[in-house]
């Protein structure tokens, strides 16, 4: 088991702020509970708590390679009919 103490929502949002996440907050982190998407948490004696290490990989997971643009299309011709 981990040694690192559980981290309320709260000091999770303080936590995400740290690392440069400015609009995070308790709230939504609380928000982000009800979707898909969010750290993962557990809640213990009816308080939401979060694992440092679950912040930094649901963090990671934020980043995303970037997209090769769409292929060229063929200009569009109109076509004539006799």
């Amino acid at each position: 088991m981990d040694d690192a103490p559980l981290l309320t929502r709260e000091r999770a949002a303080q936590w995400l702020r740290g690392q440069g996440l400015a609009k995070i907050t308790a709230r939504s982190l609380a928000e982000m509970a009800t979707r898909p998407g969010g750290p993962t948490y557990a809640v213990i004696a009816r308080v939401a708590c979060y694992r440092e290490a679950d912040l930094r990989a649901w963090l990671d997971g934020q980043f995303k390679a970037p997209e090769a643009p769409p292929p060229a299309r063929a200009p569009w011709r109109l076509s004539r009919r006799a």
